[in-house]
């Protein structure tokens, strides 16, 4: 029988995408593997990401449990009581990983890197060869690269990344190094920019006759969640909306509609509102909404960042603060500018 009969289509995250999907438990995970199941395919976990993604689990967990013991300590202020929150920090994080990667059965598939894959993997490091770069050496993705390439030479791979250590310079393919391997290899290898282009590509969108109403309660509920969050990171109010674009698929169960938005917001001086824009506020939600109910559910916050304007003297600082949104803790990725320089176009 021929081999390309049997091939499987098997999906590749990286770390980022993953970490967008804590323990598949986000509403985007259904989703994402209500498309793996109905196009027969699987999720296919490297080593490296398995590896990358439980630590990541540990550390959310653990600034999840700070923000929450801040939290309840306020509310004890006020009220004089509360619980406590002291026992998830035993809770083994990477375990309860695998334990739940486990529940999905055959839609995942784990692998281990082999001694050769490490070698090959150091090798391209050595080299500079993507996603190396001369200046920044990147193993980890070297290593999930050469999964990648093993997954492939028995399955069509569909690889999920935005890292630009593995694209090319508009980020619309491969880069020319890694798309000679493919092809010289023979390989069948499809690079996808976030998990909604993959679900895109599967020709999964949805066009809901009531997607006004869907939006406006998502904007709402959305708007007061980042309000809160920017209570905690900056003195500075959220301004107007200045740009947004919403994604609709189907998913479980029948006649659920999963809704993601992109939302930019300006972030202003209340006290002082004829000043410009003090910086902007970028976040990724989700909700998921019945057909006819006309009502979002599962309100989430899912990734929010600030490009904030500040007089410091270095161009950039990086960081993140644990916050609370409607959708559980998230983290607020921060990103300080000298005021001097140009932030980006509003």
């Amino acid at each position: 029988m021929d081999r390309a009969c049997n091939r499987t289509v098997k999906v590749v995250l990286d770390t980022n995408q993953m970490d967008r999907m804590p323990m598949l438990r986000h509403s985007l995970a259904t989703l994402l593997m209500h498309n793996i199941s109905i196009n027969g395919g699987v999720l296919a976990l490297p080593y490296v990401v398995m590896r990358e993604s439980s630590r990541h689990l540990v550390e959310k967990l653990e600034r999840a449990v700070q923000a929450a013991e801040k939290g309840l300590g306020e509310i004890r202020q006020l009220v004089g009581e509360a619980p406590e929150v002291g026992a998830f920090e035993s809770v083994d994080m990477a375990a309860e990983f695998v334990q739940r990667l486990e529940e999905f059965g055959d839609l995942i598939e784990l692998s281990d890197a082999s001694p050769e894959q490490f070698q090959r993997a150091g090798e391209m490091v050595l080299s500079g060869d993507p996603p190396s770069k001369p200046k920044n050496q990147q193993f980890k993705d070297s290593l999930l690269w050469q999964e990648v390439l093993i997954l492939a030479e028995t399955d069509d791979v569909k690889f999920v990344t935005n890292d630009s250590g593995f694209l090319n310079a508009d980020r619309s393919a491969l880069a020319d190094s890694l798309s000679a391997q493919v092809q010289a290899a023979g390989l069948s290898i499809e690079v996808h920019a976030d998990i909604e282009s993959l679900l895109r590509h599967w020709g999964q969108e949805e066009d809901p006759e009531d997607k006004e109403i869907v939006e406006e309660q998502l904007r709402a509920s959305a708007r007061l969640a980042i309000d809160r969050a920017m209570l905690s990171v900056t003195t500075f109010d959220l301004g107007p909306e200045v740009d947004a674009n919403f994604d609709y698929f189907a998913t479980e169960p029948p006649g659920t509609v999963y809704v993601a938005a992109d939302l930019e917001y300006e972030l202003v001086d209340m006290e002082f509102p004829e000043m410009d824009a003090r910086g902007i506020v970028t976040a990724r939600v989700s909700a998921t909404y019945e057909a006819g109910v006309l009502e979002v559910s599962d309100v989430s916050v899912d990734e929010l960042s600030v490009d904030l304007l500040t007089p410091h003297a270095d161009i950039h600082l990086g960081g993140f603060v644990a916050v609370s949104s409607s959708g559980g803790s998230s983290d607020v990725q921060i990103r300080r500018y000298n005021a001097m320089a140009p932030l980006r176009p509003l």
